[in-house]
């Protein structure tokens, strides 16, 4: 079903409304097969074209938004979402697509983080945002950053190891982007600070609001998200 369906996904960019139009009805009947989410996780990873796997991680993402719907796969189907998508983000050489498959990795997270049932993701993102290589940087602090504006809630009883991430990850003095992302984790989990973590974060204002204001000079509406 993999390559039919990376054909249906094809259709949908090609600037034709009568192409688009059959397509995304083929793509609603596609969707009720049990091979769907398999067929999907195969186009990921196996597609030449960027843009289809840009599709695929958007697609494999909405059909595990909500928990109801992530528990209705089998246990081996699950496992399979959870090993692969790690290792399909550090070999993706295209940004939107890393983007993507980071955003899905945070709706996963925020199924699996209550039971404990993924310990690679904290090794993943601990490893990452401690690599000295600069794209491996950054890749664990979006992928932190996408897995807080989903799941804040989840990642509450982490909260002071974010906290120690995020300042480590400020330092970054090289990639102002390491830095941003590690500013917008902040913003998510800010609502969770309690007595036990005011101090760190009273302790790294000053250091906040110095990267805000460097962040003025190099992108103006950058800085006014972060």
């Amino acid at each position: 079903m993999a390559e039919q369906l990376e054909s249906i996904l094809a259709r949908l960019l090609v600037p034709d409304n009568n192409v688009i139009q059959e397509a995304t009805q083929q793509l609603k009947v596609a969707i009720k097969s049990p091979e769907f989410i398999p067929a999907v996780c195969t186009v990921l990873g196996s597609s030449q074209q960027a843009q289809i796997r840009q599709y695929a991680a958007v697609l494999l993402r909405r059909r595990v938004l909500k928990g109801a719907q992530w528990r209705t796969l089998s246990v081996d189907v699950q496992q399979s979402i959870r090993q692969n998508i790690l290792q399909l983000l550090l070999q993706e050489s295209e940004k939107p697509v890393r983007k993507a498959i980071s955003q899905l990795i945070g709706t996963v997270a925020k199924h699996e983080l209550p039971t404990n049932t993924w310990p690679e993701f904290f090794q993943f993102v601990t490893q990452h945002v401690q690599s000295p290589d600069p794209q491996h940087h950054e890749v664990g602090m979006y992928v932190m950053s996408a897995t807080a504006s989903t799941a804040s809630c989840q990642l509450q009883p982490h909260l002071v190891e974010l906290i120690q991430l995020c300042t480590a990850a400020m330092d970054d003095e090289q990639n102002h982007m390491v830095q941003f992302y590690a500013i917008k984790t902040l913003t998510y989990m800010v609502a969770f600070v309690g007595t036990q973590e005011q101090a760190q974060v009273q302790a790294i204002v000053p250091k906040l609001i110095a990267i805000i204001g460097k962040l003025v000079s190099i992108d103006e509406d950058l800085a006014t998200e972060a």
